[in-house]
Parts: C-alpha cells; structure tokens; sequence
C-alpha cells in the first residue's frame, strides 16, 4: 500500500515554456521546483504561481519584464497520458531570495485576459440578452481571449440596455450576472384585474403582493473555458437507477452534469479502494449562519418600488418558501417540507427591505405604456426594468448555497474544476455501536459543488513530484439525494 499510497500523489509536469513579449521562447522546465493552480466560480479569471530555483541566472539571461506567456503541461494520476494546457501570462516576480550561489523566486500568474481587462474602459450602449452581452464583452471587439477559449453558457430571460461607464469588462460581466434570469425560471405573470399577485400578510397585519421566482447566475473561467450559468443549472442532477448522472431540467447540452467522484474517507486495513480517490484531509467550515442569513434576506425581504415615470409605488413580499421546490437542490431537502422547523420559523417575518426605483422608460420612446406587466400596453417597452424579478431572489439564491461549507483535500486530480460537481462519502465519526445502525454519515456525504479549486505540484520529492489537490466546497441542501435527512425533524 505504501507503492500505491505513493504513485496516488504523482504529478508530473510535462513542459513548461515562457515567452517573451518580443517573441523569444525559452523552455523552464528544469528550473521548476513547485507549481500551483487555482480557479474560482467567484473569480473571472484563472491564477497561478510557478516556484522556480534558479542557479543558471535565467533573470540575467532573459529578463522578466511582466506580460510574457507562460506555458505549462501537467497530468495526475487520474489519467496519466491525457495532460492539461494552462496558459498565463507573468503579472509580478515575488518572494525572491538569493542565498550563496542559489536564487529561487515565485513567477505570479495570471490569464491573459485579466491583463487585458485591466487596459479596457467600455462606454459602449450594449442592447440584448445578459449572456450574448457577455459574448460580446469576450469577443475581439474587447477582452480578445488569445488563444480562443470556448465559452459556456446558459440563455437569459429578458432583453436588457446598459451603458458602460467607463468600467471594466469583467466588472461589467460580474454586475450583470447578478441581474440574469435563466430562460428555465418560472415566467413572471403580468398583472391583470382577474389574475393578480398571490398577496399575504405582513409583519403588521396588512397584505402585499408576493413575489416569487429564481435568479442569479455566475460567472468564472476554469481550464475548460469560461462559463456562465445560472445557480440552478449547476446545482441540477439527477442519478439513474445505476447510479449514473442523468441530465436535469437546467442541464444544458454543451455542458453535462457530470459529477467527479466519489472520494470517500481514508479507511484503515482496506485493500479494494483506489487510493486516488480517498480523501486526505476534511474540514467543516462554518454551517449555520443565522445572522448572516436574516440580514441578507434570505428567508423573507420586502421589497419597495417606486416607478418615479408613473408614480406608482408598490411593496412586494418574498419568501423563500414561495419558490423553493421550483429550485434545484444537490442535497435531500428538495421540498418546502423538508426544511427544519426553525428554517420555515424564519420565513414569518421579513428581515431586509431593499427599495429601488424602477424606470421602465429610459429606453422607451413611444407614447403608449411600457410597462410589460400593464394589461393596458399593446407594445411595451423591450428593455423594461426587471429587478422586481431578480433582486431578492438573486440574493436569496446565492445566500442559500452557504448552508453547509467543506474544505477538503484529495489527491492530486487536475480534471477537477471550479463549478463542477463532487460526490463526497464520509465516514461516521461515532462508536462502533452507532456504526453497526450504517458506517456512513449521510447528512454530510452527498454532491457538493465546487467553489474554489487549488492543484499544487512539488519536485521536493519523487522522480517526476508530488501533489494534491484542496476544493472548497458548498451546498444549499444537507444530505445524500437518495436518503432521508434527520436534520431539523
């Protein structure tokens, strides 16, 4: 086991070549004594930190003057022939130290974009839906991704105007993703005098219209590409009776739901498992964050609107209880019932009111009405202001995927990527007599997705080195999908 325990951490780094920005090309790999890479589905672009021991005086020769291109490829042991490309550019020199006749220093990475990000100020009038707007904010016409990176993404719901104001792409791109309304969602129903808005009561007795729905999308690049999809689609799945994934109403074609895994907890004195895929180390982050969650609405907000083009002013409840089983979840709790007794508790009371002003005719110049909700508009306004549909519930989306928060390292697997789902098996930590009732934790194990993901390779030891990998994961839903969940009954 200790030959196998071994090769389990192998991770070997093919090539690694850097650039110039005049063109002259040098090949590194020799000089590399450690590696890391890192992306984030909060993070629009990837990083990472190339550790090099340079006794040949490689700055002498060819100076490191910032924006050269950075080639490397890696494998682990998941599949050993099949390598990864990764492509940066140099953004700093850092953590240089020079000691006899020996000098080692760390080259920070960046994509190429970030860089280019950074030189853009879009005052341009963009007219069209979020995710083509983002195709846009990608193509040659702005960020110019070199090489062409393939782009994932889901359709929007609804047209939309916007005006840079002299921002960045990727500020722009983040702004709007909080904005975006997958074509999935339920369709908002317009207002009529037969057909209005399900009202409740409110904290003092009167009634408001409730306002339900689901929002919310990100956007990240990984090594695959970039990718924008809502929070729904990606914590979307279903397993089939043989345990395969089948794809769900919020799975897309050109991006399946695979899900990586499982990894399960390291057992002593077991000769069938594939030790790469046992996990070496598991953290639970912080799960129940009571305060957070009231304050940022995620249970129940009331929402204030004033159309200051009409003079209409409107309150607006939301619950989460509204609109949840409509909803994909990747834990058991999949219904408004499964939820804890002190989680509906919460929902009785609004805790964050948010008022916005909305203007349904900045971009309307006809004379009829623009409101899209109005039964009175023959032609309404195409790019009419929605935050009514997005607002709370892209906060409360969001907010719900913190529920339960683990760090966790495996062995070095660098398929793994942000935004992708892991199956995760957990071993109860209890006696042996609560063992025998099952040796599985099934409120902790279950798919979780990834937040942030960090491939480290190191030569400090092995022919070709060592490495890990450390995910840090979250859900909205405790549980394994095909088991039931004892938490707040």
């Amino acid at each position: 086991m200790a030959d196998e325990a071994q090769s389990s951490r192998s991770a070997k780094i093919k090539s690694c070549t850097i650039t110039s920005n005049t063109g002259k090309s040098e090949v590194i790999s020799d000089l590399i004594i450690g590696f890391r890479h890192m992306e984030s589905l909060l993070s629009p672009f990837m990083t990472g930190k190339l550790l090099i021991s340079d006794s040949a005086e490689f700055l002498n020769t060819f100076p490191v003057e910032g924006g050269e291109e950075v080639v490397i490829e890696a494998t682990t042991p998941v599949e050993e022939k099949t390598y990864v490309t990764y492509t940066y550019k140099v953004w700093r020199i850092s953590n240089r130290v020079e000691v006899a006749n020996k000098r080692a220093y760390t080259l920070d990475l960046v994509s190429a974009e970030a860089l280019v990000n950074e030189t853009i100020r879009v005052k341009q009038k963009f007219a069209n839906s979020i995710d083509n707007i983002v195709s846009e904010l990608l193509s040659s016409s702005y960020l110019n991704a070199t090489p062409a990176k393939k782009f994932f993404k889901e359709p929007c719901l609804f047209e939309l105007a916007y005006i840079g104001q002299l921002q960045r792409p990727f500020d722009i791109i983040c702004q709007l993703a909080n904005r975006a309304i997958s074509t999935n969602s339920p369709l908002p129903t317009p207002k009529t005098k037969e057909n209005k808005s399900k009202s409740s009561e409110n904290s003092e007795g009167g009634t408001q219209q409730s306002i339900k729905g689901t929002a919310g999308y990100f956007f990240w690049e990984n090594y695959r590409g970039y990718n924008f999809f809502s929070v729904d689609a990606l914590c979307d799945f279903k397993f089939g009776k043989d345990g395969e994934v089948l794809p769900g109403p919020f799975n897309l074609d050109d991006y399946p739901p695979f899900i990586q895994g499982p990894y399960v907890d390291q057992i002593s004195n077991r000769d069938d498992t594939d030790d790469r895929f046992l996990t070496t180390e598991v953290v639970y982050k912080d799960e129940v964050d009571t305060m957070t969650a009231l304050r940022e609405g995620k249970y129940a907000s009331t929402m204030i609107f004033f159309n200051h083009t009409t003079g209409q002013y409107e309150e607006f409840g939301y619950k989460i209880t509204d609109t949840y089983n409509s909803m994909a979840h990747l834990g058991n709790q999949s219904k408004v019932s499964d939820l804890s007794a002190g989680q509906q508790d919460m929902v009785k009371t609004p805790t964050r009111i948010m008022s916005m002003v909305l203007d349904h005719e900045a971009w309307y110049n006809d004379p009829d009405i623009a409101d899209p909700e109005d039964k009175l508009a023959e032609n309404p306004s195409l790019y009419a202001d929605q935050h009514k549909h997005y607002a709370a519930q892209t906060v409360a989306r969001k907010t719900l995927l913190k529920n339960q928060r683990l760090s966790l390292v495996i062995p070095p697997n660098n398929k793994i990527a942000a935004g992708d789902k892991i199956e995760v098996i957990l071993q109860k930590r209890t006696s042996q007599e609560k063992k025998k009732e099952g040796p599985i934790d099934e409120e902790n194990s279950g798919v979780y997705l990834v937040c942030d993901v960090e491939h480290i390779w190191s030569k400090a030891d092995g022919v070709d080195g060592n490495g890990e990998t450390t995910l840090q994961l979250f859900r909205d839903s405790y549980g394994m999908k095909d088991k039931f969940v004892k938490r707040g009954q």
